[in-house]
């Protein structure tokens, strides 16, 4: 359990609040997140825990993530922008969106074996 508060504070830079919530802060961004147990769907998958969405520098947040440790299930790049699949330490999905393709910090992550292109 340790591990995982850990993750979403020290590497998600999740910030607990005093009610059981978490707020969200980076950037201009500020939301709670309440998180929540999804029942598994059909094919074995677990629904994702949560979604969260970044304004900007997809790639380069990803990889900033990728440094701390975190690993990616996915990154996808489609027409209307990116979405990445990360598993936290208690083995919940949790999923991240952009909807900007510009990336001024210049971060590339097409090589990586968990990118795709549609």
């Amino acid at each position: 359990m340790q591990e995982t508060k850990d993750f979403y504070q020290e590497i998600l830079g999740f910030i607990p609040n005093e009610d059981g919530t978490f707020l969200f802060q980076r950037d201009n961004c500020k939301f709670d997140v309440r998180f929540r147990y999804a029942r598994a769907e059909s094919k074995g998958e677990k629904s994702p825990l949560f979604e969260y969405s970044i304004p900007k520098n997809f790639p380069s947040y990803c990889i900033k993530l990728k440094e701390l440790g975190v690993a990616f299930e996915v990154v996808v790049m489609t027409k209307g922008g990116y979405f990445g699949r990360i598993i936290d330490p208690s083995g919940n999905p949790i999923e991240i969106t952009c909807n900007e393709f510009d990336d001024e910090e210049g971060g590339d992550i097409s090589t990586w074996s968990t990118y795709k292109r549609y």
